[in-house]
């Protein structure tokens, strides 16, 4: 037997014709990927677009970096997180 959980779902959840959430775990996309894909198709939904827009480089940044742990990381991802890291984004 399935029992139903009752979610408050907010409207910007279902903007399109697939909920985010599904097309995240119809794609197999890993933590940082999700979220990048979910800041940035949520964000002119939310009435906060600049913050929303920042969280998803905030998680690019990141995935860059990890994609590139075992490698030196490239210059272009220090500015980025220096950039991000200047914007006092974690208020």
């Amino acid at each position: 037997m399935t029992t139903k959980i009752d979610v408050n779902q907010q409207a910007h959840y279902n903007t399109g014709t697939i909920e985010v959430f599904d097309f995240i775990i119809d794609h197999k996309l890993d933590f940082c990927d999700g979220n990048i894909l979910k800041y940035i198709t949520r964000a002119t939904h939310k009435g906060q677009e600049i913050n929303d827009r920042e969280k998803a480089l905030w998680y690019i940044i990141r995935s860059l970096i990890m994609v590139q742990g075992k490698k030196n990381t490239l210059v272009s991802v220090k500015k980025a997180m220096d950039y991000f890291n200047n914007r006092k984004f974690n208020k």
